[in-house]
């Protein structure tokens, strides 16, 4: 059937092109550039003109394709890539929880040029580093993959833990505070940063975050344990005060 109309519309096509060309005869002048001229029958200027839009549409038509093919083609790839990277994570997070920290690196790493460029690779390409005890190594690769993916509170997480084993705990304070700017309701990350503070001994920053922590407590039990921490956190803050008059305020 889809044959059949094809001819006939090809048939009605050149019908309509003989019965022009039988109308417009006569010659004509068509001018090419202010100089030089053509003389040809106006049907044949007017069939050259029609075939010569139809190309150019043709043309833009197939560009139009080519471009749309080529834009499936690279997200097919790209679906491809991601599939395989959430495959490789998800073997070295299972490789990683069984303690075979080596063999969850060669995972993260198979098939990329360099680090990994996501945060979930990222972070267990970290913990790799951490479990074995080399904080170092964990801190620089934390370090590069925040210039590429952006301040992700996750790994700045983890860049704080990394200082803190390595002893840096001015950097490890640094880091959560990174990350409370990008979660300032996190009260893990509020946490985390109060506690490294106390063991820094930079006690009117501890007292701050717990003030802040004990606004965002409804819970009776969790707010008696807050409150006991604030006590604590002033206590230490008193012994640590060299001026008896501002220590017992």
């Amino acid at each position: 059937m889809t044959r059949w109309l094809v001819a006939i519309a090809v048939a009605l096509l050149v019908i309509g092109a003989g019965y022009v060309v039988f109308l417009n005869g006569e010659p004509t002048v068509v001018r090419l550039t202010p100089e030089r001229s053509l003389r040809a029958p106006l049907a044949g200027v007017l069939l050259g003109a029609f075939l010569a839009g139809g190309t150019v549409v043709g043309l833009i038509a197939a560009g139009s394709a080519g471009v749309r093919g080529w834009r499936g083609w690279r997200a097919r790839r790209r679906a491809q890539r991601d599939a395989r990277r959430a495959e490789a994570t998800a073997r070295a997070r299972d490789l990683l929880w069984h303690g075979d920290s080596e063999q969850a690196r060669m995972e993260l790493l198979r098939g990329e040029s360099g680090a990994p460029a996501d945060v979930p690779s990222l972070a267990l390409l970290a913990e790799s580093y951490l479990q074995e005890g080399d904080s170092s190594a964990a801190r620089k690769v934390i370090d590069e993959g925040l210039v590429r993916v952006g301040f992700d509170p996750h790994l700045l997480d983890l860049l704080a833990e990394a200082c803190e084993r390595g002893g840096d705990l001015r950097a490890a304070a640094e880091a959560l505070e990174r990350a409370r700017l990008t979660q300032p309701e996190s009260r893990r990350l509020g946490r985390r940063l109060r506690d490294l503070y106390a063991a820094a001994g930079r006690w009117p920053e501890a007292l701050s975050i717990q003030a802040q922590l004990l606004l965002r407590v409804r819970q009776p039990a969790a707010l008696a344990r807050e409150q006991q921490m604030m006590r604590g956190l002033r206590y230490q803050a008193a012994l640590a005060e060299p001026d008896p008059r501002r220590a017992a305020r």
